[in-house]
């Protein structure tokens, strides 16, 4: 693993919360608005985490496996990261092989009540029961957490009355 890390270091940057953003910001997960700004956002990311990851590389030295002509014939690298951040790679390198493998999230995003990727809510409510609480089936039903804090903000009793920004991978379209 330190041979690994030494060669390659490989880092992960992902995202999480995408659903829950899109829904703050009153847009519908999987429309032509939620598609560009998901690009922008990813443009964004992928071209600071690529200068970032040149700076360290001009203090630190770049991973020991660095290849600049692969690099620099990557379609990825080319059609994607702009001429400036280009520049300074070309001048100083990468201190890391990857960048953005999307670490897994589930755990953290469940932690802090809010979505873990770029998919969209699985649904907005669910039904959990317990048993030893009240020595009988008790069922409850749960939301999900933006769901219940838009619901008590909008004084809102029933999710049938929530608007279309609320979309699950139930009602999502294939295309969206």
């Amino acid at each position: 693993q330190r041979q690994s890390v030494s060669k390659y270091r490989q880092i992960g940057l992902g995202v999480m919360g995408i659903a829950d953003m899109l829904i703050k910001l009153n847009i519908r997960y999987g429309s032509d608005e939620a598609v560009k700004l998901c690009e922008e956002l990813s443009n964004l990311m992928l071209n600071e985490a690529v200068r970032q990851s040149s700076l360290l590389a001009k203090e630190h030295g770049t991973f020991e496996m660095y290849n600049e002509e692969a690099i620099f014939n990557s379609k990825f690298f080319i059609n994607n990261v702009n001429n400036e951040v280009k520049e300074l790679v070309r001048k100083y390198g990468l201190r890391n092989s990857q960048l953005l493998t999307i670490p897994p999230t589930g755990s953290i995003s469940t932690m802090l009540g809010i979505s873990g990727g770029i998919e969209p809510m699985f649904n907005l409510s669910y039904f959990r029961k317990t048993e030893s609480l009240h020595n009988e089936d008790v069922f409850y039903k749960v939301y999900t957490p933006i769901v219940k804090d838009y619901m008590d903000i909008n004084e809102i009793s029933n999710e049938e009355e929530l608007g279309d920004i609320f979309v699950t991978a139930m009602n999502l379209k294939p295309e969206e």
